[in-house]
């Protein structure tokens, strides 16, 4: 797989948006993106400080960058500012927070948040970012699911979040279907157990136990596959739900 030298060859000049950029696999992909010479766009959190932290690095690489913050509880929270700096090349949701419910526990309230924010959200921003890849001629958009997410499965823990992460292959398929032709491509990434700032160390310990390596995937592991996917070269993987587990099935 490339690494973001290589992408530094393809992304030269393009407008990308990175939706959950101040941590984690989104800020990774982002700091790949400024290597990669793209002009970006980034929202972060509720977490200024770690935003703005974001936007700096991003400037240190020498990219273009604008930047916002702010909670998410609905798409218009930041379908708003989106549009504002449309159009984009690249669309990357790294955003999606999820509830340890089971389905006995999982209310009304639940469901809904967690439709909201893992499938509406990153179903109107390809809404909004579609017209203008198809104008120009090329897009790239990179979501993420679930983990074990590339086929149906029972979720004992996270039924409701599960839930809706599945949708998004549908969202990829159809883009693939009516969007290919226009070079625009869309894929999903299911990353397994990824080692993330936001992880206590309790958690740490029993996630890395659930995997087949014994440990948890480096957050910017998981963003060479999103770069990856991102390239400029033919969009010959479009529609795709890609297994990003290490090893998890």
């Amino acid at each position: 797989m490339a690494d973001s030298r290589t992408q530094a060859r393809s992304l030269e000049g393009k407008r990308g948006l990175v939706v959950g950029a101040s941590g984690g696999i989104g800020r990774q992909v982002a700091l790949g993106m400024a290597e990669a010479g793209a002009w970006l766009a980034i929202h972060g959190g509720r977490d200024e400080r770690r935003a703005r932290s974001c936007a700096r690095e991003l400037q240190e690489r020498g990219a273009r960058v604008t930047s916002t913050w702010g909670t998410i509880e609905r798409a218009e929270d930041v379908l708003r500012w989106a549009e504002s700096v449309l159009p984009v090349d690249i669309l990357v949701v790294a955003f999606g927070p999820i509830q340890w419910l089971t389905l006995e526990s999982t209310g009304v309230e639940a469901w809904r948040s967690m439709t909201e924010l893992n499938l509406t959200v990153p179903g109107a921003l390809v809404t909004a970012c579609l017209p203008g890849m198809a104008e120009r001629g090329f897009g790239r958009i990179v979501l993420f699911g679930a983990g074990r997410g590339d086929t149906l499965k029972a979720y004992r823990e996270i039924p409701a979040y599960a839930s809706a992460k599945i949708g998004l292959g549908v969202l990829a398929k159809s883009v693939a279907a009516e969007y290919a032709s226009a070079g625009v491509a869309c894929n999903v990434v299911c990353p397994g157990y990824v080692e993330t700032e936001y992880m206590t160390d309790r958690q740490k310990r029993v996630f890395s136990g659930r995997t087949p390596r014994k440990r948890l995937t480096p957050s910017a592991e998981i963003a060479e596959v999103a770069l990856w996917l991102c390239d400029t070269g033919p969009n010959v993987v479009n529609g795709a739900v890609i297994n990003a587990g290490d090893g998890l099935t």
